[in-house]
């Protein structure tokens, strides 16, 4: 599993889904919030990477409406902002 797959999975699982659960319309995530539960080192830029790609926002069924931080964009300040669309492929975080 690459380190994109890992970001996928780990938004998918203990982000998205329990938001869907609640029937909430958008979820915020920080970039250095996934970075360290994940445990990670100097994997910024592979975190923030992740969550701004299109194949994120197909698979888990959520559409990027903004994000907030420096202008780099490759800091673990960085907020994303989420549309949770109605379904997603379940098959999606596989």
């Amino acid at each position: 599993m690459t380190f994109s797959q890992e970001v996928q999975h780990f938004f998918q699982r203990n982000y998205v889904a329990p938001a869907r659960q609640r029937g909430q319309a958008t979820v915020e995530v920080r970039a250095g919030e996934i970075h360290s539960k994940l445990g990670w080192s100097r994997r910024v830029p592979v975190v923030c990477a992740a969550l701004s790609s299109q194949k994120l926002q197909r698979n888990v069924g959520v559409r990027l409406t903004g994000k907030s931080g420096p202008p780099s964009g490759q800091s673990p300040t960085v907020v994303y902002r989420f549309e949770v669309l109605s379904s997603a492929d379940p098959q999606g975080a596989a």
